[in-house]
């Protein structure tokens, strides 16, 4: 599976700039230049209830990244 950079703080200020607007999903992603599958995730889980700043949504996706993952061989 293939690996994808996480947003710049640019993209993210441009996110909350077009939500801001109103956009949908597709709209923001051809701004930024990202396809429907990977903003659409994106957007519910940092936009859900409430509108982040940009900061707070890169610093929470570094959170995210850096948060040790179970190896599915060591689980059992």
């Amino acid at each position: 599976m293939a690996v994808r950079r996480p947003f710049a703080l640019e993209e993210w200020e441009e996110i909350a700039v077009c939500r801001a607007r109103g956009e949908g999903p597709r709209e923001i992603g051809r701004r930024i230049g990202w396809s429907l599958s990977v903003v659409s995730p994106e957007l519910r889980r940092e936009f859900s209830q409430r509108s982040l700043p940009a900061c707070t949504a890169v610093h929470r996706a570094a959170q995210r990244r850096s948060r040790p993952q179970e190896r599915l061989l060591e689980a059992y």
